[in-house]
């Protein structure tokens, strides 16, 4: 396996001269920089495929220095709704002094996801190990099959799930985690949950919020209002009320 996954970054090893003429079609100029300049601090070795390309960002599949598959998040700095962003940040004081111009605030928005998710991470919580970002880019890891090719793990609206019950119950003990940690999802739903051999884990940190933040209270309540929507679907009893009681409950 270790020699398949070397063999791979080795073929996907390009010179750094080379990379605006293989990605220059899907990425500017700016974020071209930004890659080889992640490049040279060795938290990318190589990209290997475009995973996904949403509104808001792309999702590349990539490798480490190691050989070790890794994903690399690109915000586009003209896609995002930079204002409706601004408004979540505006309210955490680890942001509070950005300028309110476009690049500024995407910026800080990669920054929060790598923030947030490295508060996650380190609480235990089961989601992508935070690699390092830079600008509008966001690298973290790979989550999914890694035998022969590297496969990402499905979201959990993807999958037919064999023991909801269980399941429901390990994502509530998730959101207990980082919430005692002191953060808050923010967008949690069945879209940002993957599940990997019988194991939620949670993605898409951007959202999130600190508990102190004004809003945390209200985002709190729809992500469980969510996760509880869709596991009535699955047949288990959820009430939010007392799921959001069980999540504040103290250790």
């Amino acid at each position: 396996m270790r020699n398949i996954v070397r063999q791979k970054w080795k073929e996907a090893c390009i010179d750094k001269s080379e990379l605006k003429k293989v990605w220059g079609g899907i990425f500017d100029n700016i974020t071209i920089l930004t890659i080889n300049k992640l490049m040279e601090k060795k938290i990318i070795g190589s990209l290997l495929s475009l995973i996904k390309q949403g509104k808001e960002s792309k999702i590349v599949l990539g490798l480490n220095m190691e050989g070790e598959p890794i994903i690399v998040k690109i915000y586009g700095i003209e896609a995002l709704n930079f204002k409706k962003l601004y408004l979540y940040i505006s309210g955490d004081n680890r942001f509070k002094n950005i300028k309110q111009d476009r690049r500024s605030v995407v910026y800080a928005w990669c920054k929060k996801e790598f923030a947030n998710t490295s508060i996650a991470y380190k609480s235990g919580v089961a989601c992508p190990r935070p690699e390092g970002f830079l600008n509008n880019v966001y690298v973290m890891s790979f989550i999914g099959k890694r035998d022969g090719e590297f496969v990402p793990a499905p979201k959990l609206a993807d999958i037919e799930i064999e023991n909801p019950g269980a399941l429901f119950e390990d994502i509530v003990s998730e959101i207990k985690k980082f919430y005692s940690a002191g953060l808050v999802h923010g967008d949690l739903s069945e879209y940002n949950i993957l599940y990997h051999e019988g194991k939620a884990y949670i993605i898409d940190w951007s959202h999130s919020v600190l508990n102190s933040h004004p809003n945390a209270e209200m985002l709190l309540k729809r992500d469980v209002e969510n996760i509880c929507r869709f596991f009535k679907k699955e047949g288990v009893a959820c009430s939010p009320e007392e799921v959001t009681k069980k999540i504040k409950e103290q250790q």
